[in-house]
């Protein structure tokens, strides 16, 4: 009978100190836990913020490109649909003088001293002098946006091309007017400033 006694006494030790060790280890996993939680926690919160944030730039930013690129589409889809003949040539920088002083009676720009990127819009101005079909003149557009886009990869004016783009092939074979003609030209002058900004 104390033997016995004895057995249990141990037992009951064994067990005592076996639950120490579950308790001591339970607390272990319950602090790594609460650590884990707490992490997951942070990542959800910065993962909301950065959703936020792209959010707003896909808000915002989307809709000023959209706003600037439609003023000025609307400027040059009118021109070229609805500005009568004979309108006078804008001084440019595609200009020389002397193609300024006689943009009244109907002279081309001239492509002297093109450098940079207004270089890249010669066989536009060309197309253009020589009355070239819509669709011609946009594949000189094309050409131009191509090349820039290679050096310049990223720039609303990119999106802006592209579209007077479309507009200019859906006329085919048609001929642009003098004032639209001089509007693309324009157009082409402010590309090749706004590209290298």
């Amino acid at each position: 009978m104390g033997e016995e006694k004895n057995n249990i006494s141990k037992i009951y030790e064994e067990l005592s100190a076996l639950k120490s060790i579950m308790d001591d280890f339970a607390k272990v996993v319950a602090s790594v836990f609460n650590e884990i939680k707490a992490s997951i926690s942070d990542i959800q919160a910065n993962t909301q913020a950065i959703q936020k944030s792209i959010q707003n730039l896909q808000s915002t930013l989307p809709q000023q490109l959209r706003d600037s690129l439609q003023t000025d589409l609307n400027s040059l889809k009118e021109t070229i649909q609805s500005v009568p003949v004979g309108v006078t040539a804008p001084s440019s920088a595609f200009a020389t003088p002397a193609a300024r002083d006689t943009a009244s009676s109907g002279a081309a720009y001239s492509r002297v001293g093109l450098r940079g990127p207004a270089s890249q819009f010669t066989p536009l101005i060309e197309a253009l002098e020589r009355s070239a079909t819509a669709a011609e003149i946009a594949d000189k557009l094309e050409e131009a946006r191509d090349t820039l886009q290679s050096r310049y990869p990223s720039n609303p004016a990119f999106y802006e091309i592209t579209r007077i783009i479309k507009q200019l092939r859906s006329k085919g074979s048609a001929k642009l007017d003098r004032s639209a003609t001089n509007e693309l030209m324009k157009m082409a002058e402010e590309w090749s400033e706004r590209i290298v900004k």
